[in-house]
């Protein structure tokens, strides 16, 4: 197996559609407060690198207000 620099960087590559699809499953879990939930679990303790991502680009995308241009 040989090491692909590429490979590692596209496993931590999070796509429009998923900022999407987290951005409405935050907010079902925390009542229509996307943002709030976000950094609440950003700061949970245990989640993966992957996550912590998806969370951070969940955050700049609602609190920039680019929520419409991210489709």
């Amino acid at each position: 197996m040989t090491f692909q620099p590429l490979e590692w960087l596209r496993s931590y590559w999070i796509t429009p559609r998923e900022i999407r699809a987290e951005i409405w499953a935050l907010g079902g879990r925390h009542q229509g407060e996307v943002l709030k939930g976000a950094r609440l679990e950003a700061r949970a303790s245990g989640i993966t690198v992957q996550r912590s991502i998806l969370l951070k680009a969940v955050i700049r995308t609602t609190r920039g207000g680019l929520l419409g241009s991210a489709r």
